[in-house]
Parts: structure tokens; sequence; C-alpha cells
């Protein structure tokens, strides 16, 4: 779902490359990844790119992902952290629906511009959380993440667009997968292993 919804480029992607992102905080010693900045005109979606080899494992840690591959759960593709889901870029697409061109171009540009300006330094928050997809019943295990810069663009972007209502929603990532048709039972606590983690805290919810 991440390759088709966030593509890297198109007539209606808007790509901020790495190298002109602002770098990390030198005290951010883990050095978590920014990849880079994607935001797509065509449904007000815009995501940071956090995707690099073994990212999952450095997170977790490799025994409890290997407790998790026991129950079916594999790392997920393309790791990101959504900014402005499905329900905030359609605020964002009905402020543009109404704009001419040439000011649909300046709105756009003035968010693609608020979210380069953004120090999106992260770091895990040091618990994991569970969820299961309304609409697919995949199960997902997510990472809760610290990213200040989340406050600071919902700050900015209701400057812009102020007659919008955008729900923040607390940033993330999207660790691991379970296909629905897996349809064993797993255990609350996802093994011993799992259960006895400090790293792990697991809620269960559905999204």
């Amino acid at each position: 779902m991440a390759k088709e919804t966030f593509p890297r480029n198109g007539s209606e992607m808007v790509v901020i490359p790495r190298e002109r992102i602002l770098p990390s905080k030198e005290d951010n010693a883990m050095h978590w990844p920014v990849q880079e900045i994607r935001f797509n005109r065509k449904n007000g979606i815009l995501i940071i790119d956090v995707d690099e080899p073994d990212l999952v494992e450095r997170i977790i840690g490799q025994p409890v992902l290997s407790e998790f591959n026991k129950h079916g759960y594999r790392p997920n593709e393309g790791l990101h952290m959504t900014v402005t889901g499905y329900e905030n870029g359609e605020q964002i697409l009905e402020a543009l629906r109404p704009l001419l061109a040439a000011r649909q171009e300046e709105l756009v540009l003035a968010i693609t511009g608020t979210a380069e300006s953004i120090d999106w330094s992260w770091w895990p928050s040091g618990s994991l959380r569970h969820f299961q997809g309304r609409k697919s019943k995949a199960l997902k295990i997510i990472s809760p993440v610290e990213c200040p810069g989340f406050n600071l663009f919902y700050d900015e972007l209701s400057k812009l667009i102020p007659n919008a209502d955008f729900k923040f929603y607390p940033p993330h990532i999207t660790l691991l997968k379970r296909p629905a048709e897996l349809n064993h039972r797993v255990p609350a606590s996802i093994g011993g292993i799992a259960l006895n983690n400090p790293l792990i805290s697991l809620t269960c919810s559905t999204v």
C-alpha cells in the first residue's frame, strides 16, 4: 500500500530529497534515519520516509523480531511516519479545490516548504502497540515515536489553512504486519520473549 500511496515520482508527487532536509540534532546519538519527505497532491498525504535496511531489528531487537516471526508477522515495507493521513489530507484538498491553479500551487509550495523547514529528528518511545485493521483485519505492530517536528508542522499548517479542523495523531511507524488469512490465535504476550522484554508494552486496538 505504501508504494502505491506514496510513489517517489509522478506529476502529483512533491518530493523533498534527503540533502535538502534539515540535519538531525547532534545530540540524537542513534541517528535514526530521515530519507525524504513526500507530499501527494492527489490525496493530501504527507509522509516522512525513514526506511533503511534492518531498521525494524534496530528498534525491537533480533530476539523479539524472531518471536514475532513465529506468529506470522513480517517486517513492513516502505517504513515511514505519516504526518497528514487521509483524514487530514482531505482537509488540505478541501482548501485547495476552490482555488485557481496559481493559488493552488502557492499553497502546495507553502505546505511543502514548511515541511522542508522543520527538523524531523525522531527516536523510538520504547514501547510497541498492537493494532487490527477494521477493513483488512491484518494485525500490525507499531512503534510510537518521539518527533517534536509533528507539533511544529501542525502549528504552521493551521496558520496556512486556518479554517481546517485538523486532528492530531501521535507519530508512529508500522514495523510489522501479519496477514488476516493467518487466523490462528496470537498470544497476547506474543510469546515469552516479547512478554519479558522491557521494550514491549502491548495494547490492542482497532484502527
